[in-house]
């Protein structure tokens, strides 16, 4: 302790020699000499508080000095995970309301669910921004404004400030990071981080030169590429004394990266597939990471390596599926004579014919039977749907078959865990069992009523066998609360939107519809999947066209739906009660129905209450869009 002592007063002393003249540029960082070594850190910005306004610079400190909590120590902190939101707060140099922007925007994502809460932050016209983020962990995240893209460390109860220059900001190429002056026991942190320069990769030409590697001398140019950035890493953190938090961040986004584009060779369709082998010990890179430590899940890019290594081939591979039959109350045959309707003996022997190879019907059996199918459903066709209107189906399944399936599925899963990736259970694929539980619960709700248990026992039992091999007390506390937002205690209704100026904005744009079930369809131009869906829809559409009970309405934002593209595909696709709104405004939409990426469907009943926040409609038939118009219908009238 008393060299540490002697060290910093030397420091002090002699830091006039080491540092260059003091400028914006240069900050010297000093903190609690118990929990981090005393370092110099190179601010890479040059604004600091000489170019803030002392109303500003009040008002932030006001802000700091409302936090009562100190950070935590580091990631193993059994505080770790903590539901209160953080706060970030700030001031953009050179900001007008001339600029046209008066938002930014953090993405953030419960990985643990995998349940997406955008946040807005608002820019006031002083230059000021401020926003509630609510976190459940520490993260590392991006503030968004204008495409430009800010990165920032906070934790939960605790306030950040940062200050941005706008010149400098805006000047920034398409995935540049901007730099930011930051204020707040949160601060070195965010310095030390911001502080680093990982070494330039060409990713262009090493994807070009990936195409023609075998899976194996891919995966070795892919872990000499990242090499030096994880040696950067280490050099920068002895170097500059950066504080434990800061360089686990660092090195875990390097690693996480590399996982990454490991993980994308396998499932990249560019790669002709004679590159790739089923080879087990391709894999051994995920030894490397610390998957069982909180500090995996604070980097920005955990969201995609969760996501990678929940689909990767070797754990959706050779996994059995749910034997799930349909049934409607009356059979065809049944419904064709309860209507009188004259089904020739022909046409009926190709019914029968098809009932009873319902299970055969494999690509070269359809092509084999197509012509003789194709004229039975060309004539057929309308009458099938009017049948279907009149009785639809629902699944149907042995009770005990869901538990069963997803049990086995879940030992093979803990098979390749330890035989295929070497790995020991860990934090990181507990995760992976609460991320299934939306997709699961799901579906054991969809199914019909037949069985001796509700459909919510039947998931319950699941839920409580699955979560005996999860460790963290708070992922079973995040698998209860998926549980009980899918099965919830009281029957689910409409639910009106909160007040404030997101549902302003909305409203606004669906008044006209009032007294109509409204169908609001968050698009772009830009978006393939959404111009995709539009498009398999446009027969639907012209058959609701004018329906008295129904209408669809398509919200996209200007920035994402350029103007000529906009209406030229408007054009195309016929559609009506188009609307383009503000960057600002759709970020406010995105927040008030939780949504990240689009497309995303709403569903809004006749007194403009929610009945479905996340409704998937792209792709439905005209029959199973009527059966779903049709239980909207009486669930608004209810």
């Amino acid at each position: 302790m008393k060299f540490k002592n002697l060290f910093l007063s030397l420091l002090f002393v002699i830091s006039p020699l080491l540092i260059p003249t003091a400028n914006a540029q240069t900050k010297v960082i000093t903190g609690d000499i118990n929990n981090f070594p005393i370092g110099m850190a190179i601010n890479p910005i040059k604004t600091n508080e000489a170019n803030i306004p002392k109303n500003v610079t009040k008002w932030i400190d006001a802000e700091l000095a409302k936090v009562k909590t100190k950070p935590i120590a580091d990631f193993d902190s059994p505080n770790f995970f903590n539901k209160a939101s953080g706060r970030l707060v700030g001031f953009i140099k050179g900001y007008e309301v001339s600029l046209g922007f008066s938002t930014g925007i953090v993405y953030v994502n419960n990985e643990i669910t995998n349940e997406d809460t955008p946040i807005v932050i608002q820019i006031h016209p002083d230059g000021r921004f401020e926003g509630n983020i609510p976190l459940i962990m520490p993260k590392h995240y991006f503030l968004g404004i204008e495409n430009k893209r800010i990165p920032f460390y906070i934790e939960p109860g605790q306030t950040l400030s940062m200050v941005l220059d706008w010149d400098s900001v805006k000047k920034l190429d398409y995935g540049d990071l901007a730099k930011a002056y930051f204020k707040g026991p949160l601060a070195k942190v965010n310095e030390d981080i911001a502080g680093f320069e990982k070494p330039k990769i060409d990713y262009d030409a090493f994807f070009e030169k990936s195409k023609s590697l075998s899976q194996e001398d891919y995966k070795k140019e892919t872990l000499n590429l990242y090499k030096e950035s994880l040696e950067s890493v280490s050099k920068y953190s002895k170097d500059m004394l950066i504080s434990i938090k800061a360089e686990a961040i660092l090195k875990n986004n390097i690693l996480i990266e590399r996982t990454n584009r490991l993980f994308d060779f396998v499932d990249d369709l560019t790669i002709p597939n004679a590159n790739k082998q089923d080879a087990n010990q391709y894999y051994d890179f995920l030894k490397e990471l610390p998957l069982n430590q909180q500090s995996m899940l604070v980097s920005g890019q955990f969201r995609v390596f969760v996501n990678q290594f929940e689909f990767c081939k070797p754990l959706r591979s050779n996994m059995k599926h749910y034997s799930v039959s349909w049934k409607s109350e009356k059979t065809f045959l049944e419904y064709m004579e309860e209507e009188g309707i004259d089904f020739p003996k022909e046409d009926k022997d190709i019914y029968l014919f098809m009932e009873e190879n319902a299970s055969k019907m494999t690509k070269k059996f359809i092509n084999e039977h197509k012509n003789k199918m194709n004229a039975y459903y060309n004539k057929y066709r309308g009458i099938e749907s009017a049948y279907l209107i009149k009785y639809p189906r629902h699944r149907v399944e042995p009770e005990s078959q869901f538990k069963d399936v997803l049990m086995e599925n879940w030992k093979a899963k803990d098979s390749i865990m330890t035989n295929v990736f070497g790995l020991k259970k860990n934090l990181v694929y507990d995760i992976i069992k609460i991320r299934s539980l939306y997709g699961d619960f799901d579906f054991v709700k969809s199914v019909g009523n037949e069985y001796t248990k509700t459909n919510k026992e039947l998931a319950l039992d699941y839920w409580e066998t699955l979560q005996k091999e999860i460790i963290n007390p708070f992922l079973i506390n995040e698998g209860d609360r998926v549980f009980n937002k899918v099965f919830p205690f009281s029957k689910e209704v409409a639910y009106d939107l909160p007040p404030g100026k997101s549902t302003d904005i909305f409203n606004k744009i669906i008044a006209p519809f009032k007294g109509k079930i409204v169908l609001v369809d968050f698009w772009a131009t830009s978006c393939g999947p959404c111009v995709a869906g539009i498009m398999s829809m446009k027969e639907i559409r012209k058959k609701y066209e004018g329906n008295k009970n129904f209408e669809f309405v398509f919200i996209t934002e200007d920035a994402a739906s350029p103007t000529e593209n906009y209406r030229k595909f408007v054009k195309e696709q016929e559609l009506k009660n188009t609307f383009v709104v503000h960057t600002d405004d759709f970020q406010y939409l995105r927040e008030l129905f939780k949504f990240n990426g689009i497309p995303r469907s709403v569903v809004i009943d006749k007194n403009g209450k929610v009945l479905n926040d996340n409704y998937c409609f792209y792709n439905l038939g005209i029959s199973s869009f009527q059966n779903e118009l049709n239980s909207f219908l009486k669930a608004s009238n209810q």
